[in-house]
This record gives structure tokens, sequence and C-alpha cells, in this order.
């Protein structure tokens, strides 16, 4: 067999062990946290992408909801400023906060033209932006493993179009 068949034959044998979960989560809204070291690695930036775009392809709503320490931390330093930290917590004071913003919107609309460009729509929201949108679920009891997100006013999330 050839090369391009055998990679073909397992991209079909990991859809049809993945057509259950296809089916039972199909236009189902899933969020994907996306940070960290993921966001520092081009290759894998692009495949989580590729991913996320699959996912919605095949009738699933994906969210991503992203991150952004290690590029705040870096545009921090370069304005001759340091991070500071307490107990894992970045402390912001205001301009801090400009340049996360800064650095959030630039990620936001990274991903938002990457999805876009793999032929799917997405748009970018800001946790800032306030009424614009709006939760109206239930979220579940914080844990401690959820403590160390981002201020709200820090968080950002592409979500992609429900009309492709």
């Amino acid at each position: 067999m050839q090369e391009y068949q055998i990679e073909a034959q397992k991209k079909a044998e990991v859809l049809v062990e993945a057509l259950p979960y296809i089916q039972k989560f199909n236009r189902k809204i899933i969020v994907v946290k996306y940070g960290g070291s993921a966001m520092t690695d081009e290759a894998l930036e692009s495949n989580v992408i590729k991913d996320v775009t699959l996912l919605k392809l095949v009738g699933f709503k994906p969210i991503i909801v992203h991150g952004g320490g290690k590029a705040i931390s870096s545009w921090v330093k370069k304005s001759g400023k340091e991070a500071k930290f307490v107990n894992g917590l970045r402390v912001t004071d205001a301009e801090t906060m400009e340049i996360a913003e800064m650095v959030l919107g630039r990620l936001s609309k990274k991903l938002v033209t990457m999805v876009e460009q793999l032929g799917s729509k997405a748009v970018g929201i800001s946790g800032k932006d306030g009424s614009r949108s709006a939760w109206t679920g239930t979220l579940p009891p914080t844990t401690s493993t959820q403590t160390k997100q981002p201020a709200r006013s820090q968080r950002r999330s592409v979500q992609t179009s429900s009309s492709t």
C-alpha cells in the first residue's frame, strides 16, 4: 500500500472510532480551553485550529476560550516592566491591563483569521465587551484548579459562527 493510502486509512479509522461521540454531541456547544505552551508552538496552534474547525464541520458548536499569559508577560517585559504574580495569580495594574487587552485582542484576531482561512466563520468576543455577549446558563462550582483563571476582562473567546 502506498503511503497516502495508509494515511487515508488511519484517518478513516479515527473517524469511525469518533462517530459515536460525533452523534452524541452533534449540535452541542463545546468549550475548548486553549492556552499555555500550546500557544507558543505554531505547528501545534495550527493543528488545534484545524481540529476545532473539523469539530464545527461535523456538527459541534465549538467555542475557543484562549489565554495568553506568556505573550502578556513578554509584552510587559518589552515595556520595561516586570510581570508580578501573587500565589500564581497575575497582579494587573492599569498599564499592564492595557498591555493584556492589546495582546489578547491580537491573539483573538489571529485565531479568528486562522479559522476563517479554513473556511468557517468565526468571531472574537472579549470579556470586556459587556452586554454584547451574555451567558444564560449556570456555571459549575469553582474548584481549586479553576481559581487561577485570568480576570474576566482578560478572557477572550473565539466562537465559530452557526451559519456555516
